[in-house]
């Protein structure tokens, strides 16, 4: 992401930067209250690795399934 302070001057925001702000979202439940997010372990510097629980919304034909994920954000 590439931020420009209105100036003429652009920095990128690092990654892990902004992996950070979703944990910090995940962990604060901001949000949508079907999904829970955060860290496979708190040793990932690099916030690579993460897991998902996603509850399926009420009236539809996913409603009272809970289904898990796992995710792997690459450096890039």
């Amino acid at each position: 992401m590439t931020l420009g302070s209105g100036g003429g001057s652009n920095f990128v925001v690092p990654q892990n930067f902004r992996l950070l702000k979703e944990l910090e979202r995940g962990e604060k439940g901001i949000g949508d209250s079907t999904v829970s997010y955060g860290m496979d372990g708190g040793d990932d510097i690099y916030m690579r690795s993460w897991t998902d629980t996603i509850i399926g919304p009420h009236n539809y034909v996913h409603e009272g399934r809970i289904y898990q994920l796992k995710l792997f954000c690459d450096k890039d």
